[in-house]
Protein backbone atom coordinates (compact mmCIF):
# COMPACT_ATOMS: atom_id res chain seq x y z
CA UNK A 1 0.00 0.00 0.00
CA UNK A 2 1.28 3.37 -1.02
CA UNK A 3 2.25 5.49 2.39
CA UNK A 4 0.59 8.87 2.39
CA UNK A 5 3.10 11.69 2.77
CA UNK A 6 2.56 14.02 5.38
CA UNK A 7 0.86 17.37 4.23
CA UNK A 8 2.03 21.11 5.32
CA UNK A 9 -0.38 21.45 8.06
CA UNK A 10 1.16 18.14 10.17
CA UNK A 11 4.18 19.25 9.53
CA UNK A 12 3.44 22.75 11.26
CA UNK A 13 1.93 21.36 14.10
CA UNK A 14 4.95 19.16 14.48
CA UNK A 15 7.14 22.22 14.52
CA UNK A 16 4.56 23.67 16.95
CA UNK A 17 4.64 21.33 19.47
CA UNK A 18 8.38 20.62 19.31
CA UNK A 19 8.82 25.15 19.95
CA UNK A 20 5.97 24.69 22.68
CA UNK A 21 8.09 21.71 24.62
CA UNK A 22 11.50 23.83 24.02
CA UNK A 23 9.85 26.40 25.42
CA UNK A 24 8.75 24.81 28.45
CA UNK A 25 11.84 23.01 28.79
CA UNK A 26 14.48 25.99 28.49
CA UNK A 27 12.90 28.05 31.31
CA UNK A 28 13.40 24.59 33.46
CA UNK A 29 17.01 24.47 32.58
CA UNK A 30 17.69 27.73 33.34
CA UNK A 31 16.37 27.31 37.12
CA UNK A 32 18.33 24.13 37.50
CA UNK A 33 21.82 26.09 36.39
CA UNK A 34 20.99 28.84 38.66
CA UNK A 35 19.89 26.44 41.64
CA UNK A 36 23.41 24.66 40.92
CA UNK A 37 24.70 28.07 41.17
CA UNK A 38 23.28 28.56 44.54
CA UNK A 39 24.70 25.47 45.76
CA UNK A 40 28.04 26.27 45.03
CA UNK A 41 27.85 30.32 45.90
CA UNK A 42 26.48 28.78 49.52
CA UNK A 43 29.46 26.07 49.30
CA UNK A 44 31.90 29.17 49.11
CA UNK A 45 30.60 30.95 51.49
CA UNK A 46 30.62 28.45 54.02
CA UNK A 47 34.22 27.71 53.06
CA UNK A 48 35.26 30.99 53.53
CA UNK A 49 34.09 31.26 56.48
CA UNK A 50 35.43 28.20 58.46
CA UNK A 51 38.81 28.82 56.76
CA UNK A 52 38.57 32.17 58.48
CA UNK A 53 37.58 30.56 61.70
CA UNK A 54 40.59 28.21 61.23
CA UNK A 55 42.75 30.92 60.80
CA UNK A 56 41.88 32.30 63.70
CA UNK A 57 42.20 29.04 66.05
CA UNK A 58 45.59 28.30 64.16
CA UNK A 59 47.20 31.61 65.02
CA UNK A 60 44.96 33.40 67.91
CA UNK A 61 44.06 36.36 65.20
CA UNK A 62 42.00 37.16 62.15
CA UNK A 63 43.95 37.50 58.56
CA UNK A 64 44.03 41.46 58.83
CA UNK A 65 46.05 43.74 60.39
CA UNK A 66 43.77 46.37 61.33
CA UNK A 67 42.92 46.47 64.83
CA UNK A 68 40.34 49.39 66.52
CA UNK A 69 37.18 48.85 63.96
CA UNK A 70 35.51 45.62 62.46
CA UNK A 71 36.45 46.14 58.94
CA UNK A 72 34.54 44.82 55.52
CA UNK A 73 36.24 43.34 52.50
CA UNK A 74 34.37 44.48 49.08
CA UNK A 75 35.60 42.90 46.10
CA UNK A 76 34.77 46.32 43.91
CA UNK A 77 35.60 48.88 46.68
CA UNK A 78 38.94 49.28 49.08
CA UNK A 79 38.07 47.31 52.51
CA UNK A 80 36.22 49.96 54.53
CA UNK A 81 36.69 50.64 58.54
CA UNK A 82 33.48 50.46 59.45
CA UNK A 83 30.55 48.03 58.79
CA UNK A 84 27.38 50.16 59.07
CA UNK A 85 27.88 51.78 55.72
CA UNK A 86 24.96 50.88 53.78
CA UNK A 87 26.50 50.76 50.38
CA UNK A 88 24.77 50.21 46.99
CA UNK A 89 24.79 46.32 45.71
CA UNK A 90 25.35 47.49 42.38
CA UNK A 91 28.85 48.93 43.64
CA UNK A 92 29.65 45.91 46.15
CA UNK A 93 29.03 43.04 44.09
CA UNK A 94 30.53 44.32 40.48
CA UNK A 95 31.38 41.49 37.93
CA UNK A 96 33.04 43.34 35.37
CA UNK A 97 35.50 45.23 37.20
CA UNK A 98 39.13 44.30 38.86
CA UNK A 99 38.93 43.29 42.26
CA UNK A 100 40.88 45.41 44.47
CA UNK A 101 43.93 44.68 46.29
CA UNK A 102 42.76 44.54 49.61
CA UNK A 103 40.10 41.63 48.78
CA UNK A 104 42.75 39.31 47.00
CA UNK A 105 45.43 40.11 49.72
CA UNK A 106 43.01 38.60 52.50
CA UNK A 107 42.07 35.42 49.76
CA UNK A 108 45.93 34.85 49.36
CA UNK A 109 46.74 34.85 53.08
CA UNK A 110 44.07 32.79 53.17
CA UNK A 111 44.98 30.36 50.06
CA UNK A 112 48.79 31.21 50.58
CA UNK A 113 48.44 31.87 46.43
CA UNK A 114 48.02 34.78 44.65
CA UNK A 115 45.05 34.77 41.83
CA UNK A 116 46.70 33.06 38.77
CA UNK A 117 48.29 30.39 41.05
CA UNK A 118 51.69 32.42 41.81
CA UNK A 119 52.89 31.96 45.29
CA UNK A 120 53.20 35.17 47.20
CA UNK A 121 56.49 36.72 47.40
CA UNK A 122 57.92 38.82 50.05
CA UNK A 123 58.47 42.23 48.07
CA UNK A 124 58.38 44.48 45.42
CA UNK A 125 55.17 44.42 42.80
CA UNK A 126 54.41 40.85 43.51
CA UNK A 127 54.48 41.32 47.26
CA UNK A 128 51.24 40.90 49.62
CA UNK A 129 50.52 43.59 51.81
CA UNK A 130 54.32 43.86 52.37
CA UNK A 131 55.00 40.17 54.34
CA UNK A 132 52.22 37.65 53.97
CA UNK A 133 54.21 35.08 56.34
CA UNK A 134 53.74 37.84 58.96
CA UNK A 135 49.98 37.05 59.14
CA UNK A 136 50.42 33.24 57.89
CA UNK A 137 54.08 31.95 58.84
CA UNK A 138 53.52 28.62 58.70
CA UNK A 139 52.48 28.71 54.98
CA UNK A 140 49.38 26.83 55.67
CA UNK A 141 46.69 26.69 52.46
CA UNK A 142 43.37 27.01 54.61
CA UNK A 143 41.19 27.28 51.64
CA UNK A 144 41.71 25.69 48.28
CA UNK A 145 41.17 27.65 45.76
CA UNK A 146 38.44 27.06 42.56
CA UNK A 147 40.26 26.26 39.37
CA UNK A 148 39.32 29.39 37.85
CA UNK A 149 41.71 31.67 40.86
CA UNK A 150 44.67 29.07 39.62
CA UNK A 151 44.37 29.91 35.65
CA UNK A 152 46.70 32.62 34.77
CA UNK A 153 45.86 35.99 35.71
CA UNK A 154 43.73 38.47 33.82
CA UNK A 155 41.01 41.08 34.73
CA UNK A 156 38.31 38.43 35.56
CA UNK A 157 40.45 36.67 38.13
CA UNK A 158 40.61 35.89 42.00
CA UNK A 159 38.01 34.52 44.12
CA UNK A 160 34.40 34.83 42.71
CA UNK A 161 31.05 33.28 42.94
CA UNK A 162 29.57 31.02 40.23
CA UNK A 163 27.96 34.06 38.32
CA UNK A 164 31.07 35.88 38.54
CA UNK A 165 30.53 38.25 41.39
CA UNK A 166 32.99 38.55 44.39
CA UNK A 167 31.97 37.79 47.82
CA UNK A 168 31.60 40.17 50.63
CA UNK A 169 33.39 39.56 54.06
CA UNK A 170 32.96 41.12 56.98
CA UNK A 171 36.11 41.02 59.99
CA UNK A 172 35.66 41.39 63.45
CA UNK A 173 39.15 43.25 64.32
CA UNK A 174 38.44 44.78 67.40
CA UNK A 175 37.25 41.19 68.55
CA UNK A 176 34.27 42.20 70.68
CA UNK A 177 32.82 39.35 69.39
CA UNK A 178 30.05 40.59 67.26
CA UNK A 179 29.60 42.52 63.79
CA UNK A 180 27.36 45.40 62.93
CA UNK A 181 25.99 44.76 59.57
CA UNK A 182 23.71 47.26 57.55
CA UNK A 183 20.06 47.37 58.91
CA UNK A 184 20.99 47.37 62.30
CA UNK A 185 21.45 43.49 62.03
CA UNK A 186 24.34 41.75 64.51
CA UNK A 187 26.31 38.59 64.05
CA UNK A 188 27.54 37.34 66.98
CA UNK A 189 30.59 35.66 65.24
CA UNK A 190 34.40 36.50 64.11
CA UNK A 191 33.13 36.26 60.73
CA UNK A 192 30.49 37.10 58.14
CA UNK A 193 30.19 35.99 54.49
CA UNK A 194 27.96 37.35 52.37
CA UNK A 195 27.27 36.12 48.40
CA UNK A 196 24.35 38.08 45.99
CA UNK A 197 23.52 34.99 45.32
CA UNK A 198 19.87 35.48 42.94
CA UNK A 199 19.34 38.82 44.32
CA UNK A 200 18.88 41.36 41.11
CA UNK A 201 19.84 44.58 42.71
CA UNK A 202 18.51 47.59 41.03
CA UNK A 203 20.84 50.75 40.97
CA UNK A 204 20.03 52.15 44.06
CA UNK A 205 19.55 49.00 46.79
CA UNK A 206 21.42 48.87 49.25
CA UNK A 207 23.26 45.93 51.09
CA UNK A 208 20.57 46.00 53.64
CA UNK A 209 17.91 45.61 51.55
CA UNK A 210 19.30 42.43 50.04
CA UNK A 211 19.48 41.28 53.85
CA UNK A 212 15.71 42.30 54.21
CA UNK A 213 13.75 38.62 55.58
CA UNK A 214 12.06 38.94 52.25
CA UNK A 215 14.71 38.63 50.56
CA UNK A 216 16.68 35.98 52.51
CA UNK A 217 16.15 33.14 50.04
CA UNK A 218 18.39 35.13 47.34
CA UNK A 219 20.79 36.15 49.47
CA UNK A 220 23.76 33.43 50.56
CA UNK A 221 24.99 34.03 54.06
CA UNK A 222 27.26 32.09 56.38
CA UNK A 223 24.65 32.27 59.17
CA UNK A 224 22.13 30.30 57.31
Amino acid sequence: MKRTPFTLVEILVVIAVIAILMGLMFPALGMVKERAYMRQSLSDVKAIHMAIKSFKSDYHYLPDRTTGNDIVYYGSKNKSTTTTTDEKCNDVFKSDDTLKDDYNTLFSILCYQKPGGNLPSDSGSDAIDKDPRELNPRKIKILTPSAKYTKSATTQNGYRDPWGRPYLVFLDTNYDGEISLPGSKKIYDDAAVIGVGSFEAGTSDKLSNALDAKNASKIVTSWQ
